[in-house]
């Protein structure tokens, strides 16, 4: 069985009356499990799980690894959610990751878990940050993109998702060869995509259903470019398929489509982009395990796929392979796309969820799975919001970081390792 990791995509912003931040341009902030120079929002991932569990449903303190925050207080400039940990940019270009850290991710040179950010070593420049979340956390791997466009990832290498024409993990940031001009960055699962400034995408890693774009399903270690691209203002990497949003709202799909999360009928998968049914005014793209959702001009999201967690957001449980329309959603200005669930920040600065919601991840302060959107408690300021594996994250306006939902890893960044079912303040923010 194939297990997955997801990330979401940057966008074109449309975050230009409302979703600011005081000291912090809203351009800079990105959106789901990608990045872009005109995003804003996060990351995806989940997993499907039995049980429920309180508030409190784990104690203890999360192991702390080296290179911890040195100032009492941080400004986050961007967030994303990974599959066991999460990771911000922070105003002064340096970048803090915490939680699970098996495979490297965390890029701080040790494999030890840290329930509070710890630096990521030798980046002082970096723009936006891509964390990779998966169903089995078989394959994660973080990317950041740097000033001026170029391009490092670390932690796991299995497929040559790090890009670095090796397959060996790494603990320490490497370069990406042949991307110089990166806009955005998204991590799927083993596998990694990258819009350039000049509108093409480039993709590699893991490739068994096609994902990388380039009209095999052969694995690549060094990035090749997806056929067919141009224009492209935001990409989506999700399990087995990638997605990129195009200057003219449209967008394109391109891998598996065993859910019908390529969007559009015919085929079972595509190794080459195939457009999704009836967008046209995309600024956004998200994409996750089994579904992908999309941010339009006017402030609706739709999203299409498998649906058993009511991840698609339209009152049902039933899975579509064209977008359906999420429920009482008008004024999203940014979209996080979860492995089971899918979060939107507003222009009021509120966050809403949907989907699955066993350890609290849509933060309402209950643990039952939600098939239309339910606010989030207790968040009013919310510049951006980050979907993880089974955990979420919101950056306020004022560069503060609440996080919610499982956090046996020290995903949610307070210390500890005990879940919650409302928002946490993020330690040093």
């Amino acid at each position: 069985m194939r297990h997955t990791i997801s990330v979401l995509p940057g966008f074109v912003s449309i975050l230009t009356c409302c979703g600011g931040r005081s000291g912090i341009d809203a351009s800079d902030l990105n959106v789901g499990g990608t990045i872009s120079h005109t995003s804003m929002a996060a990351t995806g991932g989940g997993r499907s799980t039995g049980g429920m569990k309180s508030a409190g449903g784990k104690s203890g303190t999360a192991e702390s690894g080296s290179g911890g925050l040195a100032n009492s207080k941080s400004v986050a400039r961007s967030i994303s959610a990974g599959s066991r940990y999460s990771c911000a940019v922070l105003s002064n270009g340096t970048l803090v990751c915490w939680g699970r850290n098996d495979f490297g991710q965390l890029g701080n040179d040790v494999t030890m878990q840290s329930g509070v950010p710890v630096a990521v070593t030798g980046i002082t420049n970096a723009v936006f940050v891509a964390a990779n979340t998966g169903t089995g956390a078989l394959y994660e791997h973080t990317c950041a993109i740097q000033s001026g466009g170029t391009l490092t990832c670390w932690g796991g290498n299995l497929h040559g998702e790090l890009g670095d024409g090796m397959t060996a993990d790494s603990v320490l940031p490497v370069a990406v060869k042949g991307v110089t001009s990166a806009s955005a960055v998204a991590t799927g699962n083993g596998f990694t995509c990258a819009s350039l400034e000049d509108g093409t995408v480039q993709c590699w890693g893991y490739n068994i259903a096609g994902q990388l774009g380039d009209g095999t399903t052969a694995p690549h270690s060094v990035s090749v470019t997806v056929g067919g691209i141009s224009g492209a203002v935001a990409i989506a990497a999700g399990d087995e398929h990638s997605c990129a949003v195009l200057s003219d709202g449209t967008i394109r799909c391109w891998g598996t489509n065993f859910h019908g999360e390529l969007g559009s009928l015919p085929a079972s998968e595509s190794h080459v982009p195939i457009a999704v049914t009836g967008i046209t005014s995309a600024v956004a793209v998200g994409a996750a395990y089994h579904h992908t959702c999309a941010l339009l001009g006017d402030g609706t999201v739709q999203c299409w796929g498998r649906n058993d967690n009511g991840q698609l957001g339209n009152g049902t449980t039933a899975q579509s392979s064209v977008p359906v329309t999420v429920k009482t959603i008008s004024n999203a200005v940014g979209i996080a796309v979860g492995v089971n669930h899918c979060c939107a920040s507003l222009g009021d600065g509120t966050v809403r969820c949907w989907g699955y919601n066993v350890d609290g991840e849509l933060g309402d302060g209950t643990n039952i799975d939600s098939r239309a959107p339910v606010v989030v408690i207790g968040v009013s300021q919310a510049a951006s919001v980050a979907a993880g594996y089974v955990h979420t994250c919101a950056m306020l306006r004022d560069g503060r970081v609440q996080c919610w939902g499982y956090n046996g890893d020290g995903e949610l960044g307070n210390g500890t390792n005990t879940d919650s079912l409302v928002p946490i303040g993020v330690s040093g923010f």
